[in-house]
């Protein structure tokens, strides 16, 4: 059985469908991830072809359906302007955006989902810097993957106390007394950074303070953990 839905969502991904239809790909704010047939969208004269833009918040009129879902009408809500402004910005948004488009099951709603993918384009759109916003994206992903890191202590003791390296194999910190030989040691200031990336949420970024020459090590550092622990292969990464 049929119903009209009415419902905000964020636009994850469009393809062509036949000659003037399109689908599109929306993670809901109450109907999680979920495809949509709009019909004659493609032609010069659609009404909703300005609201069907990836990234764009949109409130949508549908017909829920077992299958594949009828729009009926799209109105914009938000625009991240600035995310057309940098190709690594738009790398950064359209990585998000990958990764739940390619992981998340349909029509399963998550709040916190739906939430964390508009604060990533609403920092990046703000301006903040694209690197520290995607080092928050990787640790949000590798937590969602069920392989968060340990960074309160030594993977292999309590000690907090006397932390020199990170291990992607063991999943976080290793203290002075288990360094093994081919183990760097960090700074300080790295490690001190690499805990607060994967211990704050995206909305307190501001109590992250990264020393910009301190980027590429990070940025190192959070994709290894990524190639090792995500099951996703996520093609935008290479923009970044």
């Amino acid at each position: 059985m049929s119903q009209t839905i009415t419902d905000e969502g964020l636009i994850l991904r469009t393809q062509p469908y036949q000659e003037n239809d399109l689908l599109v790909s929306v993670y809901f704010a109450h109907y999680g991830k979920m495809n949509l047939l709009a019909r004659g969208v493609r032609k010069p004269k659609s009404k909703n072809a300005s609201s069907l833009l990836p990234g764009m918040i949109s409130e949508f009129v549908f017909i829920l359906k077992e299958g594949l879902s009828r729009l009926m009408k799209a109105s914009p809500v938000r625009l991240f302007r600035y995310l057309d402004s940098h190709l690594e910005v738009m790398a950064c948004a359209q990585l998000t955006m990958e990764y739940f488009y390619r992981s998340a099951p349909d029509r399963q709603p998550n709040a916190k989902h739906y939430a964390f993918i508009c604060q990533v384009l609403e920092r990046l759109d703000e301006g903040y810097p694209y690197l520290l916003v995607y080092f928050f994206v990787i640790a949000y992903i590798l937590k969602d993957c069920g392989s968060g890191l340990m960074v309160d202590h030594c993977v292999f003791c309590q000690d907090s106390r006397h932390i020199a390296s990170i291990s992607v194999r063991d999943g976080g910190f290793v203290c002075q007394e288990h360094l093994q030989g081919t183990m760097i040691t960090y700074s300080r200031r790295i490690l001190r950074s690499f805990r607060l990336i994967n211990k704050l949420d995206l909305s307190r970024i501001d109590d992250c303070q990264i020393e910009v020459e301190d980027y590429p090590v990070l940025k190192r550092l959070m994709e290894d953990f990524l190639d090792e622990y995500c099951p996703v292969r996520l093609g935008s990464r290479k923009f970044i």
